[in-house]
């Protein structure tokens, strides 16, 4: 598996291990070192285009491609996986929370105090 195939496992059952393998993807994004504000360089809807077309593609397509564009459209996926895996993992979290037992649930009501 490439690693373009392993950054794009989807979610799973909402668990600490899976937001663990999240931030595992978040950290190999970030080690790859892209400049900050680079995603402000290139229109939002081009960026969006070529990170779509970059995700269909295979690692030989995209060897195929001239160098400045090849890595033109893997810093695009880049991007994109980048902020696609942070949403997943506050979504993940977000779960966890919603089926973690509250307080009230967990421990009876404490008896009223009379005077």
């Amino acid at each position: 598996m490439t690693w373009l195939a392993w950054l794009r496992q989807p979610a799973m059952k909402p668990n600490s291990h899976h937001i663990g393998e999240h931030l595992t993807r978040l950290d190999k994004l970030r080690s790859v070192g892209l400049p900050d504000g680079i995603d402000r360089l290139v229109h939002q809807n081009r960026l969006t285009r070529m990170a779509r077309e970059g995700g269909q593609m295979t690692s030989a397509d995209l060897a195929r491609f001239e160098s400045q564009r090849r890595y033109a459209t893997l810093v695009a996926v880049v991007l994109d996986a980048t902020a696609t895996i942070i949403d997943e993992t506050l979504d993940l979290h977000d779960r966890i929370l919603e089926t973690s037992p509250t307080p009230s649930s967990t421990h009876p009501p404490k008896p009223a105090m009379t005077s």
